[in-house]
């Protein structure tokens, strides 16, 4: 459920290009990693 949530606040954060956000994300299972989340990440470290 808060996945959901996410996603959903992620797509109307987007709609706005002149915007900027930093995201920061860390994981130590990146195999667990959702693709939904990976395909809106720009830029991957690792």
């Amino acid at each position: 459920m808060m996945k959901t949530q996410f996603m959903a606040l992620w797509d109307g954060i987007l709609t706005n290009r002149s915007s900027r956000i930093l995201f920061i994300g860390a994981t130590n299972r990146p195999g667990d990693l959702d693709d939904a989340i990976l395909r809106r990440l720009s830029y991957r470290v690792g």
